[in-house]
């Protein structure tokens, strides 16, 4: 995949906002966010919602950052560096749920693309009880894109199939919503984009083998960073399935547990 730098070099790089929490391991959150829209071409102007004490084998415990500090980074980094995508990784909390959904309505022409991290790798919790209720309440409805895998989008929109549980949150205000097939018991990995209007789109990969510590952060990352440049969704979500891929076929085992994307890496087509 051509490096899309290579084709804007007399172009400032556009700025994507992103809102994650911190991983010392370096496989998900901030630090995912930085690779992959860096080698999308863009650059990450980073607000960390919460400093986490985790590996590549478990969480064990987080702690969400100051609300009234991050809105005035977000506010002070909108000003100055103009991004025009947002992306929303780990929330943790409600009240920092609700400081992103006030500098989202404040900001309604950036593009908001978000992760929902309902949990890590590992399936230990993100989020407090209800969490899951405001998000879909609050940030949904005037999203670009959502990124759940299969299970995030059941908690989301719980007793609905995925076609139905997509169309639920297209419904709700959602432009579109990517679902991950990494969790089902399947051969092939098939990554579904649901737009209102318009038919499925499906992509089906082959599925690697082992766990990977990051990969939802990847995708929705490098969507970020193409978007920001394109402002093509199609083209963004293809590119962003097929750099995931690569980066989880060059992983490290870095740690004693999951594997740790190989985010900084070139394809060429």
């Amino acid at each position: 995949m051509e490096n899309r730098l290579s084709s804007q070099i007399n172009q400032p790089r556009p700025v994507v906002l992103c809102f994650s929490g911190h991983d010392p391991g370096g496989g998900a959150g901030i630090q995912a966010d930085i690779e992959a829209i860096g080698a999308a071409g863009g650059h990450a102007a980073t607000c960390i919602t919460a400093l986490t004490d985790q590996d590549s084998q478990r969480l064990y415990s987080y702690q969400s950052v100051d609300p009234a500090l991050l809105k005035a980074q977000a506010d002070h980094i909108i000003a100055d560096f103009k991004p025009v995508v947002i992306k929303v990784g780990m929330v943790g909390s409600h009240a920092i749920l609700a400081v992103i959904a006030d500098i989202v309505r404040a900001y309604p022409d950036l593009a908001l693309i978000i992760d929902p991290v309902l949990s890590t790798g590992g399936g230990a919790a993100l989020s407090e009880s209800d969490f899951v209720t405001q998000l879909a309440k609050q940030l949904i409805p005037v999203s670009t894109l959502v990124t759940p895998n299969s299970d995030e989008l059941s908690r989301l929109c719980p007793g609905l199939d995925q076609a139905a549980g997509a169309a639920r949150l297209i419904e709700s205000g959602c432009s579109a919503v990517l679902v991950t097939g990494t969790h089902l018991d399947s051969d092939d990995v098939v990554n579904t984009l649901y737009r209102q209007g318009q038919p499925p789109l499906s992509k089906r990969w082959p599925r690697l083998s082992g766990e990977y510590h990051g990969s939802g952060c990847t995708l929705a990352s490098y969507i970020a960073g193409v978007f920001a440049q394109t402002r093509n969704l199609e083209m963004a979500v293809l590119q962003g399935q097929q750099y995931t891929w690569d980066s989880l076929g060059m992983a490290d085992r870095l740690g004693e547990g999951q594997s740790i994307p190989n985010r900084l890496i070139r394809v060429v087509k």
